[in-house]
């Protein structure tokens, strides 16, 4: 499926190709160590295309439809 998702989204990375740029960033190296495994292998299967966001959970959500931020969304026309 990533190969197919790579045809439609080139900045998508294959899983070697960014360990690969993680290992030889310093910065990145010490965060991605700084994680859980579980949430490296989350991380890594977002980046990949394998998983995606879930937009429609709750946090999410309130985010980016919060009026606070875009009070223009409430008005009618």
């Amino acid at each position: 499926m990533t190969s197919k998702l790579k045809q439609y989204f080139p900045m998508i990375h294959e899983r070697e190709d960014l360990l690969e740029q993680i290992q030889s960033t310093p910065a990145l190296r010490q965060q991605f160590d700084s994680w859980q495994p579980y949430q490296r292998e989350k991380f890594l299967d977002f980046c990949t295309g394998v998983r995606g966001v879930k937009l429609l959970y709750d946090s999410f959500f309130k985010e980016i439809l919060n009026p606070e931020y875009t009070p223009e969304r409430l008005l009618f026309s």
